[in-house]
């Protein structure tokens, strides 16, 4: 076994390295995290590696630090899992954010990795639950150190990489995404916040009822965590416009609906069934975007959701107080509906973004292993 090369950086892209040793130039493959911690081509770097032998095949993947390397074993004795899907949670998870989200069995978090479903995440949980240490569940990390790069270049690298990341804010489909994400993500909480006020002064139900009624939108929102997921391996962006589109059309029936009981409860329901379901289609935008443009930002690219949709919840906080302290409860759906409407124009809007991206062909991947150097020197 090959435990770790030292040499030579020949060639250094977003997912990949050519590291020279002993006059044998060694093809690795790595992820984006480790791009980001190596030192630029020309100089002299350490991967720390696994070779992956099969029937057809001999790769070798390597790793900025040992502890990435442990996390990699880990990942690929889940089943389902291989080496292309642990490189791509690696590149966007450091090992002890892995290991805190194992341990606490949140599953979301390996959804944000590409190629990494609902189904598959919740099996890394649970297979890798019992595996992980008390210390590493404690932040403490893998075995291992991290190989540090030269004094000389650290605060150039430091400075190139904050700067290289925030460019991914420059871009029109990023910021359109942020926006959607905002405004989606209002739509809903203007009505949300009061929802429990609603269901006792408007619609007249004991406390009892409200606690089922809770219990049952809780329920809704699971679902709609999980549709999320198919939309987006279905349909993509394309499902958005559309599904804001219906979202606000519910938004704005509830002023009907609510004083109506069961039907209330119904529109209601279906609310909290549409309620999260963009989340991972944006997600999976924000990645695309940076995995192709801006690829030392990759990380940083897996943040702007979670930013969005929280800044977003505090919009809808906000403007449903205004809003019923102006026109009173059953104001918050119409208001919430026209929050929809905004984001399905912002979807609409980025499905023509996208579309002329994509249709400009494939990113030749000389251009984004430039890109990738450039940021990274």
């Amino acid at each position: 076994m090959i435990y770790c090369l030292t040499g030579k950086i020949i060639k250094k892209t977003l997912d990949s390295v050519v590291i020279s040793c002993g006059g044998v130039g060694y093809f690795v493959q790595i992820p984006a995290t480790t791009g980001e911690a190596l030192p630029p081509a020309g100089q002299e770097g350490t991967v720390y590696t696994i070779m992956n032998v099969t029937e057809n095949d001999v790769s070798l993947y390597g790793f900025a630090a040992e502890e990435q390397r442990d996390c990699f074993k880990m990942l690929t004795g889940v089943t389902g899992v291989g080496p292309k899907a642990a490189l791509s949670i690696l590149s966007i998870m450091t090992p002890e954010k892995i290991a805190l989200a194992a341990s606490s069995g949140d599953h979301k978090a390996f959804t944000k990795a590409a190629g990494v479903g609902p189904k598959l995440a919740q099996r890394i949980t649970l297979e890798l639950k019992d595996k992980v240490g008390k210390g590493l569940a404690a932040g403490t990390g893998f075995s291992g150190n991290v190989a540090a790069p030269a004094p000389s270049s650290a605060p150039a690298q430091a400075v190139a990489t904050l700067r290289s990341q925030l460019r991914l804010l420059t871009d029109g489909r990023t910021l359109a995404n942020i926006v959607m994400v905002l405004a989606g993500a209002a739509s809903t909480y203007v009505f949300y916040t009061y929802l429990t006020p609603v269901l006792q002064d408007v619609m007249g139900l004991d406390g009892g009822a409200v606690s089922v009624v809770l219990l049952l939108f809780g329920a809704a929102c699971v679902a709609s965590n999980l549709l999320s997921g198919w939309v987006a391996g279905r349909f993509g962006m394309r499902a958005m416009p559309v599904t804001f589109a219906v979202h606000a059309a519910l938004l704005a029936l509830l002023a009907v609906t609510v004083p109506m009981g069961v039907v209330g409860l119904a529109d209601i329901l279906a609310v909290g069934v549409l309620m999260y379901v963009m989340n991972s289609t944006v997600q999976m935008l924000f990645q695309d975007v940076a995995r192709a443009d801006y690829p030392s930002a990759l990380t940083f690219s897996a943040s702007l959701h979670p930013m969005a949709f929280n800044a977003g919840i505090a919009l809808g906080s906000f403007a449903g107080g205004l809003v019923v302290n102006a026109g009173g409860l059953l104001a918050t759906g119409p208001t919430g509906a026209v929050l929809a409407l905004a984001a399905a124009a912002l979807a609409l809007m980025l499905v023509r973004m996208t579309a002329h991206r994509n249709a400009e062909g494939p990113v030749d991947a000389s251009r984004v292993s430039a890109a990738a150097a450039n940021e990274l020197e």
